[in-house]
Formats: structure tokens, C-alpha cells, sequence
């Protein structure tokens, strides 16, 4: 089944990178890369994806940074956000809510929870 929507993939680890987008399609999504956090945040600006799924850890400007930013711009402060992380302090939790991401899903993930949350934030049922 094919969906009309496009989840940007912001994530820094090529390889990871690859791997949630080959996912997402099979899934039935469009998706879009962007490999820091800088140019994540510039290309949600440009396309305005359906969904962000957004690494923490990455170069010029952190998932939480990317997160703030989005929540504060008027275009493309609905779009949910999945933070996608091996950070699992207390801190890092609390920080992800402060931020306003929607939902944050611990490496290694599970592909079909993974999917389910997307889905379910993009109200798809199947």
C-alpha cells in the first residue's frame, strides 16, 4: 500500500540512514535524507515533510536543536516529530518532551514499532 506521505529521515550514520529509508518505502512512504542536523532543519523548511524522524546525536545541530526549531516555526510546527536515539538517560527523556517531540524510540528499534508509530502519527490506519 502506498501512502501520499513523506517522511524526512534526518539522520547522520549513512548506513542507518539507508536503512530507514528503504524501511519507510517498503512501508508505502515517500522519503527524503539529510545527513545533520543544520540541513535537516533547512530541508523541513523546503519540503515540509509529513512526518520527521530525527536522529540526536549529529553534527552542526542536535536532534533536540533541530526539534526546538521546528516546534518554533509557523510553517512546519505541526509536523510530528519521532526522535530516534541510543540516548536513554532520564535526562535525555525530559529533554525530548521539553523539546515537543511526539514520540522517541530507542536504538536498536524494532522496524514494525517503528512503522506502527509513524503511522499512527500520520493517523494511517490499516
Amino acid at each position: 500500500m502506498a501512502y501520499e506521505k513523506t517522511v524526512l529521515v534526518i539522520e547522520d550514520t549513512k548506513p542507518l540512514n539507508k536503512i530507514l529509508c528503504f524501511d519507510l518505502k517498503q512501508a508505502g512512504f515517500k522519503t527524503e535524507s539529510a545527513f545533520n542536523g543544520k540541513e535537516g532543519y533547512e530541508k523541513a523548511i523546503e519540503i515540509k515533510p509529513d512526518l520527521i524522524l530525527l536522529d540526536v546525536n549529529m553534527p552542526l545541530m542536535n536532534g533536540f536543536e533541530v526539534c526546538w526549531k521546528v516546534k518554533a516555526n509557523l510553517h512546519i510546527k505541526d509536523v510530528p516529530i519521532i526522535m530516534l536515539t541510543g540516548r536513554s538517560e532520564d535526562s535525555d527523556f525530559r529533554e525530548a518532551k521539553d523539546s515537543a517531540a511526539n514520540a522517541y524510540i530507542l536504538k536498536p528499534y524494532k522496524q514494525e514499532i517503528l512503522i506502527e508509530r509513524v503511522k499512527e502519527l500520520l493517523y494511517i490506519k490499516d
